[in-house]
């Protein structure tokens, strides 16, 4: 049996501030529970206030998903916290996030890979981003946060997002601006006079912001074109 969730040409506004969306419906306002198979969500505008948007996999115990297809998609509200958060990363899955716009987030996409699985390839491509998280501790498009691991180093033995994993940016504009230059200038560098692409983020006990220049064999793959 073949699972897959389809979500097409929705548009969800509300006149609740996001604070009263979260004390009300929880962090997340699209919810997605999907016992393996697949995800796509297109041509969605999502024009309410929120702490999170589109939550999937979060803590369900489910099998991991092997696609997701975010494409076409507008985040037009002030969100208190992210617009996507997949919590649960399959093998060889593949994310695809195309063509969407982000007006004002912490992060547009945070990942988890709480049963760290290998080899996943998320691309992102032709998204187009207003705002980001001021703070440079959670300044960036992607957010990645182990909270599965205990510690830092059991992050880093079970490489909850090294290098088999595979991140492509392609034509990422932020503030008007297409995104270029060297990667490590770009992730979890926590610097405040530079733009942070990414950053690494333990929250499973002890809280470690993880630097890339320092660690580079525990970080995915990262192209940015």
């Amino acid at each position: 049996m073949t699972r897959k969730v389809i979500l097409e040409n929705v548009t969800m506004t509300s006149t609740l501030t996001g604070e009263e969306i979260k004390e009300k419906y929880g962090n997340g306002i699209v919810r997605i529970h999907c016992d393996g198979g697949s995800v796509s969500i297109k041509d969605c505008n999502f024009n309410q206030e929120c702490y999170n948007v589109i939550e999937i996999g979060y803590a369900d115990g489910l099998g991991s998903l092997s696609n997701i297809d975010i494409e076409n998609c507008k985040f037009n509200a002030k969100l208190i916290n992210n617009a996507i958060s997949i919590f649960n990363l399959g093998e060889n899955a593949v994310i695809n996030i195309k063509n969407c716009y982000f007006k004002d987030v912490s992060n547009c996409l945070r990942i988890s890979n709480e049963n760290y699985n290998k080899n996943v390839t998320i691309n992102i491509e032709n998204c187009t981003v207003d705002k980001w998280a001021s703070d440079t501790r959670y300044a960036g498009f992607l957010c990645m946060q182990d909270y599965t691991s205990s510690s830092m180093k059991e992050s880093f033995e079970k490489l909850a997002f090294g290098p088999h994993m595979k991140i492509n940016f392609k034509n990422l504009k932020y503030q008007g601006t297409k995104l270029t230059g060297n990667l490590d200038d770009l992730i979890s560098h926590f610097n405040k006079k530079k733009t942070q692409l990414a950053y690494m983020y333990i929250s499973n006990g002890l809280a470690h912001d993880v630097t890339y220049i320092n660690n580079k064999i525990y970080f995915p793959t990262i192209t940015l074109s």
